[in-house]
């Protein structure tokens, strides 16, 4: 097992304890049961990387919007970063209907160096917006932690 391959296990197993989820079968490789960790109410798509910067897009973000309608949950990216320290940052990443553009087609993906922002942020990408905000925050704001 690569060290990518470690690290995306070990996030999926530690998303599905933080949400009390369970992990999809193949990894969501099933046309039936697809994205990473899903509960009652969330279908989450989860990514890692030990890079700097994280490359968020419109193929990976809608995606996982899809398969979120599709089965009627909210749909979650989440990402955590690992540095060359070992150290790791988790993010929730959710579609922010709060804000909108009209008639706006924008890049189809986006470069975020993500140990550099701040813990809450909003990106648009490809007309729509997204709200990053930390593990942390995201339970504390949903009402979950």
């Amino acid at each position: 097992m690569t060290i990518q391959q470690e690290i995306s296990k070990k996030h999926e197993a530690f998303i599905k304890e933080t949400f009390n989820g369970r992990l999809t079968s193949g990894s969501g490789n099933q046309w039936n049961d697809k994205s990473d960790v899903i509960t009652d109410n969330l279908q989450i798509e989860c990514k890692a990387t030990t890079k700097k910067a994280f490359i968020f897009t419109t193929t990976v973000l809608n995606k996982i919007i899809n398969e979120g309608y599709r089965t009627g949950r909210k749909p979650l990216l989440a990402v955590r970063v690992m540095d060359s320290f070992k150290n790791t940052k988790d993010y929730i990443v959710s579609q922010d209907f709060k804000t909108s553009v009209a008639d706006f087609s924008g890049n189809k993906n986006l470069r975020i160096n993500l140990i550099e922002e701040e813990d809450v942020f909003t990106f648009l990408l490809d007309g729509k917006f997204y709200k990053v905000r930390d593990l942390e925050t995201y339970l504390e704001e949903e009402g979950l932690y």
